[in-house]
């Protein structure tokens, strides 16, 4: 899906026409698709619904939902909307169905688990623990950072990072002058490295980016968490084994 901005007008909101056009082409039983939170607001909601309607005529029942990646275990605050598509053939007992949360901010700081079964949410200190400065010997992939000047004030990729909550968003944009603004590391001494950016993303530590640093720190600010992603897939899993048992 496009990175759609505010502007009704932008080129880039038409982009997900070519994701609608393969969809239709190909009727795949399920389809899953991920936005920033500013869609649902876009056109004053207009966007979204317009987006609803054309996979809907495409042939399949439609539902949305704004997730926060710390819920599901991320060591980072990321909110995004992922859009899911059923069939319609399958609409019904096999319906697409949303993960639950494991994690919640107000659960047992202790650790243990709290009322309804969840989790605290891992803090940026708790998903980078045990990782070294860049430079001292590690050899981990893509552990470089960005020396782009480290400033606290309140604009986003510039405010300092709390070492006991999640990461702020991992940022994909660029901070004005051709690079990538990457947030501050719990120290708020530096940027995050690559390596600890993609931490934060819930990559794997041996998962190597390749191209120059900036393009690499865009391509983990536009990745879905890794984490995420596997909850989703279990998700289309359960559906697979529901399709079974009604065959």
């Amino acid at each position: 899906m496009a990175n759609l901005r505010r502007s009704t007008s932008d080129e880039r909101n038409k982009l997900y026409a070519e994701f609608l056009r393969v969809v239709t082409d190909k009727q795949p039983m399920y389809f899953l698709a991920e936005n920033v939170r500013g869609l649902l607001s876009l056109g004053r909601g207009k966007v979204i619904a317009k987006i609803i309607r054309d996979f809907e005529r495409a042939g399949y029942h439609v539902t949305y939902q704004l997730f926060n990646m710390a819920d599901y275990g991320v060591p980072q605050t990321r909110r995004r909307v992922i859009i899911a598509g059923t069939r319609k053939d399958l609409q019904g007992s096999c319906d697409f169905v949303f993960p639950s949360p494991t994690h919640s901010r107000d659960a047992d700081p202790s650790g243990t688990r709290a009322k309804h079964g969840l989790l605290p949410w891992v803090t940026i200190s708790q998903g980078l623990a045990g990782i070294p400065e860049p430079g001292q010997g590690s050899d981990l992939p893509n552990h470089i950072c960005s020396q782009y000047k480290v400033t606290n004030r309140n604009f986003t990729g510039h405010r300092r990072t709390d070492p006991d909550k999640p990461s702020p968003t991992i940022l994909a944009r660029g901070n004005g002058k051709g690079g990538v603004c990457a947030i501050q590391h719990p120290r708020n001494h530096r940027r995050l490295s690559i390596r600890e950016s993609a931490i934060v993303q819930t990559f794997p530590l041996q998962f190597e980016f390749v191209g120059a640093m900036n393009s690499c720190y865009r391509q983990v600010g536009n990745a879905v968490p890794v984490l995420f992603s596997k909850r989703l897939g279990e998700q289309l899993k359960h559906c697979e084994a529901r399709l079974k048992r009604c065959e």
